[in-house]
């Protein structure tokens, strides 16, 4: 019998396979959902059974924060007091994104 199953990520068409390659590395099976979000926009939904669901969250934590890590390496926006790349970022409707330098504090526009 098949457990109740539960959404671990809703992410992009082309973002499923990595995910999924880790949670095959992981013994953890796994299936993709198409859904329409209210705006218009498909995405896909990565969904476990309950009894993998933290685990899978762990995987998918992961390759989110590594993913990050990595778009951070390539972005060219630095601190304009210290120059960091560490950094958290938010978004403004009127301004954009607005960078907060986890080093020194100062709050930045790109």
């Amino acid at each position: 019998m098949i457990g109740r199953m539960k959404t671990i990520a809703s992410v992009e068409f082309g973002q499923t396979g990595e995910i999924l390659a880790r949670l095959k590395k992981q013994a953890i099976p796994a299936e993709i959902r198409t859904v329409t979000q209210d705006s218009g926009l498909e995405m896909s939904e990565i969904i476990v059974e309950d009894s993998y669901f933290d685990h899978g969250c762990d995987v998918v934590e992961a390759w989110d924060a590594e993913r990050l890590a990595e778009q951070k390496k390539m972005s060219r926006v630095y601190c304009r007091r210290c120059g960091s790349q560490n950094y958290d970022w938010t978004w403004d409707e009127r301004l954009g994104y607005i960078y907060k330098c986890k080093d020194c504090g100062d709050d930045f526009v790109t």
